[in-house]
């Protein structure tokens, strides 16, 4: 059976999925051309109940919850990933792909932010 967890943020429920082959099998078959902000409509329903709407009012605190909710429930995938000799490879897509992603959200419409010199007018 398919390993799940809820997890609750604020007053909202979210269940978190394990992986299964066919999700596994398609991360692997795209590869490179997976974009986590870009394809997280396609990518949630994988790992979660989330709708995109509500992933976009997370925090990025909230987002690092579910991510080690994540790790837990696919554990036995992390293991599998690091015993065939991927670890590398797949620390490498998420640390790229999360850190575009967190690149991206962040930088669209981010106003200059003061300096405190003592300058002030």
């Amino acid at each position: 059976m398919r390993k799940s967890t809820t997890h609750k943020l604020d007053k909202k429920k979210i269940t978190i999925y394990e992986l299964r082959v066919k999700d596994i099998r398609q991360l692997m078959e795209s590869g490179d051309e997976i974009n986590a902000l870009s394809d997280i409509d396609s990518l949630l329903p994988m790992a979660t109940d989330l709708k995109l709407e509500d992933f976009e009012e997370l925090a990025p605190s909230e987002i690092k919850e579910l991510w080690k909710k994540f790790k837990e429930v696919n554990a036995d995938f992390f293991d599998l990933a690091r015993k065939m000799g991927l670890e590398k490879l797949l620390k490498s897509f998420i640390d790229e792909n999360l850190t575009e992603a967190f690149a991206d959200l962040f930088s669209s419409d981010t106003p200059e932010l003061p300096t405190t010199d003592g300058d002030s007018t």
